[in-house]
């Protein structure tokens, strides 16, 4: 079983892939009005096709009857939801479509960050089934909401960084794209953050346990002390950078660029900061 699954995983994994996007995207304008929260979503990347401010403002009445402009969390999945229906129109197939492309995303990211995790193909395809087959998972790709969308981005910055783990943190190209995928996904949701605390506190803990151990072994040497300890201190300084850029500022410029089409419609920087200020007291 082992070797067909070997021979086969690309196969199999396309299978389940299908078979995923099949389930997602099978009638999925029934019914063909807002269901549950694509009240808010729907409504609101409609107002961003039409670029209206009203998309970015917290104080207009309801657009249509029984709705809300979805202010309240940041726009990248409303994007992705403009641009469908940008390309299927502005009905219950176009504002769903990218949810579904985001369903089939998560399956596909679990099975990569499976197999990075345990470097067996059998559970690869056995965690991408599973998810293919989850109810809620299967529920939220086929409906215009966030939540698919930022638990894309979510597997996705876990998937990069296991890479990077699994590379003896030596590719700093995986921990950019962990930054990056961090930033993607706080700029769709702000539970995103929970992908930001995991990275953070491993690598709070690998940082402090390595210059420990460097003060240590420094310390016990009889010769250059004082110059190998100022040479940690250095290096300290620059891993300190790297992850205070890749962790934080890459992250919040991203998130801040999440609002560029809020820019371009006239809106400037006090509005955001008084957009988000009303989102905290919501």
């Amino acid at each position: 079983m082992k070797k067909i699954i070997s021979k086969y995983y690309p196969q199999l994994l396309l299978a389940i892939l299908a078979f995923s996007f099949f389930t997602r995207i099978y009638q999925i304008h029934l019914p063909e009005k807002y269901m549950f929260d694509e009240v808010y979503h729907a409504v609101t990347a409609k107002l961003i096709v039409d670029n209206d401010t009203r998309a970015y403002e917290w104080h207009n009445p309801p657009p249509e009857p029984n709705t809300a402009v979805d202010w309240l969390h940041p726009p990248l999945a409303k994007y992705t939801q403009a641009i469908s229906i940008s390309m299927f129109g502005k009905n219950s197939f176009g504002w769903r479509f990218s949810s579904a492309i985001f369903g089939v995303l998560v399956v596909f990211i679990t099975a990569r960050l499976a197999f990075n995790l345990f470097k067996d193909k059998g559970l690869s395809l056995l965690a991408a089934l599973i998810v293919s087959l989850d109810g809620l998972v299967l529920t939220m790709s086929r409906i215009a909401m966030n939540d698919i969308h930022v638990t894309a981005f979510i597997l996705m910055a876990l998937n990069f960084y296991t890479i990077y783990i699994n590379q003896k943190r030596e590719k700093k190209k995986f921990f950019l794209l962990t930054g990056l995928s961090i930033g993607l996904a706080i700029g769709t949701k702000w539970s995103g953050v929970f992908a930001l605390l995991i990275v953070g506190f491993f690598e709070g803990l690998n940082f402090i346990s390595q210059f420990v151990v460097q003060v240590r072994a420094a310390k016990r040497t009889a010769k250059n002390k004082k110059r190998k300890l100022q040479k940690i201190g250095i290096e300290f300084l620059k891993e300190s950078f790297v992850l205070v850029s890749v962790l934080i500022i890459l992250p919040s410029v991203i998130y801040i660029l999440s609002y560029s089409h809020m820019f371009l419609l006239g809106k400037d920087f006090s509005h955001l900061i008084e957009m988000h200020k009303n989102t905290w007291w919501y």
